[in-house]
């Protein structure tokens, strides 16, 4: 979705054309999510999020963590 704003699409109309459906409750918190963050941001924040579910995958006794170092480091990068 944040490619298809960055080519010049339209926030709303990148929204309403998802399949499936975006719930009306969690659209204005997209909407905030599109218009913040660039392509690159997220695909960085995928990438994270990636390795931390590998990480956990190889050390389950330390999976909480290691997901709480991802979220943090991923909110932390926004600022």
């Amino acid at each position: 979705m944040a490619l298809a704003v960055e080519a010049g699409g339209s926030i709303d109309r990148v929204i309403d054309q998802q399949k499936p459906a975006v719930h009306f409750s969690r659209k204005p918190h997209l909407e905030r999510a599109l218009r913040s963050l660039s392509a690159g941001q997220c695909l960085r924040a995928l990438l994270m999020v990636d390795e931390a579910i590998l990480s956990c995958r190889r050390n389950a006794p330390l999976a909480e963590a290691i997901c709480e170092r991802a979220l943090l480091q991923i909110a932390g990068r926004k600022r």
